[in-house]
């Protein structure tokens, strides 16, 4: 059975703004605060320059297409394990995974916290969950 492309687009975009939204409360309001404190206590600065222009267009676009991808996993993946929220989550689990492992390098580099990157992984995961 063939994916609905259309579907895909339409659930891509539903996909990115709650994505885009839940992001910008959870880590622009909520937590980027005290993730900016912890960067600039490493590398003075640092929280400025990720906050310019250039870089804040790649981050939305990195999300925007995270958004795509988690529909078009969740497209490939119900007609085998039907629709609804488990299958959301079987969508979600890998695209978390490998945000998860993406971003390691912060917490390994000592720009962030265990318990900030710990924070910042469950308050992920609820959010590519919802998108």
């Amino acid at each position: 059975m063939a994916i609905n492309t259309s579907k895909v687009v339409v659930g891509g975009i539903a996909a990115s703004v709650v994505n885009l939204a839940l992001g910008f409360v959870a880590f622009g309001m909520m937590l980027g605060p005290k993730m900016n404190a912890e960067m600039d206590a490493v590398v003075p600065g640092a929280s400025a320059k990720m906050m310019s222009g250039s870089n804040m267009v790649m981050g939305l676009l990195g999300q925007v297409v995270m958004a795509f991808v988690l529909a078009w996993l969740y497209a490939a993946m119900r007609p085998r394990f039907g629709p609804g929220m488990k299958t959301a989550v079987y969508a979600a689990l890998p695209v978390w995974i490998s945000g998860v492992v993406f971003y390691m390098g912060y917490m390994q580099m000592g720009t962030m916290s265990m318990n900030m990157y710990l924070t910042g992984a469950v308050v992920s995961l609820i959010i590519t969950i919802a998108a």
